[in-house]
């Protein structure tokens, strides 16, 4: 049984890395004719070739973007090929109708590595919300600006930081996915999607990201005693939750206020308990092996996605203060957003 890769990128090759080491055949990569691929693997531009090879068992789909990974999935899925993949915005999108495909055609759908990078949060979610209710999920669920979060926290710029992020291969060179937030929007949503079997619209998630962020804000929350991070959320109130994804104000002895670097974590809070996930949030390499895990679940017969959309919630995102920043640079703490500031976040008595 043989896996084909779908783009060749960071994640791509994080992921072909971890499976040569484990002794996985890799039979094609599916990338652009002047891509430079590994030799003694079948480099196509041509998805066909995968799919009418009986021998593929498993796509790993590391395309990124929406409507083209999204046909390509569709494709594989429907000709009976098992799809292991890490595109967020795609589950985000289509976590029901991929699900429902995978379950007609008799195949595996997963993906782990879409949510958290190396963060294990996805199979054990499902495991989780089968057994317990889930009331509340906290996370940083994006290393690119945590990275950029910490070290402003230590005293640098912010462009310098985003350069130095892409250089280590935790950031694209257009990183707005990280800096809007839209990435972390995309994996909070997810998570309430795996955690009430329900099926939220994007665009009903409270979403801000740190692109307008300065080491005068930074400094500005040091000297209030808090720590600036990137918080996704969700809360459970009856049939409503509150979710968002914000830059929030950390009192330094959260658990969340020192989680540095390019590091994620999740905690998930339930009726029974609490339950605490960290680990590598960026670079190819740790979501390669996440990729790898789920690899490995499909050639043993392991499927954990029973995911199935049964349940309608209402959003109710309130939230009682926000820290501003007006664009003459005045800050400001607020109670509703009566206008628009060039930065906003959540602020916590």
């Amino acid at each position: 049984m043989s896996v084909a890769i779908l783009g060749y990128g960071v994640v791509g090759s994080g992921f072909y890395n971890n499976a040569i080491k484990a002794n996985v055949d890799v039979k094609y990569i599916f990338d652009r004719p002047e891509k430079n691929t590994p030799k003694g693997v079948i480099k196509t531009n041509n998805i066909d070739d995968i799919i009418n090879d009986k021998d593929v068992f498993v796509v790993v789909e590391t395309l990124g973007g929406l409507d083209f990974a999204y046909n390509m999935i569709k494709k594989c899925l429907s000709s009976g090929k098992n799809v292991v993949t890490a595109n967020k915005e795609v589950v985000a999108v289509y976590i029901d109708e991929l699900t429902n495909l995978a379950k007609a055609n008799n195949v595996y759908f997963l993906f782990e590595a879409a949510v958290c990078g190396s963060v294990p949060i996805v199979k054990n979610l499902f495991e989780i919300r089968n057994r317990e209710e889930v009331l509340e999920i906290e996370a940083i669920t994006n290393g690119t600006t945590n990275y950029i979060l910490t070290n402003m926290y230590f005293g640098s710029e912010l462009d310098d930081v985003v350069n130095k992020a892409i250089e280590l291969g935790y950031a694209e060179r257009n990183c707005d996915n990280d800096l809007l937030g839209l990435d972390s929007l995309r994996k909070i949503t997810i998570m309430a999607d795996i955690a009430y079997n329900t099926k939220l619209d994007l665009k009903d998630v409270l979403t801000y990201g740190i692109k307008n962020v300065s080491l005068d804000i930074i400094n500005d929350i040091k000297n209030r005693g808090y720590i600036l991070k990137s918080i996704s959320s969700i809360k459970l109130n009856g049939n409503n939750i509150c979710i968002k994804t914000i830059p929030t104000l950390l009192d330094p002895t959260h658990p969340l206020a020192r989680t540095d670097d390019s590091y994620n974590r999740v905690i998930v809070r339930t009726n029974k308990g609490s339950y605490e996930y960290h680990g590598a949030g960026a670079g190819g390499n740790p979501t390669g092996a996440i990729i790898l895990e789920d690899v490995k679940l499909v050639l043993s017969g392991h499927n954990y996605n029973d995911y199935v959309n049964k349940n309608k919630l209402s959003i109710n995102n309130n939230i009682n203060k926000y820290y501003v920043v007006d664009n003459s640079n005045n800050i400001k703490i607020v109670d509703k957003l009566e206008e628009e500031y060039k930065f906003i976040a959540e602020y916590k008595d």
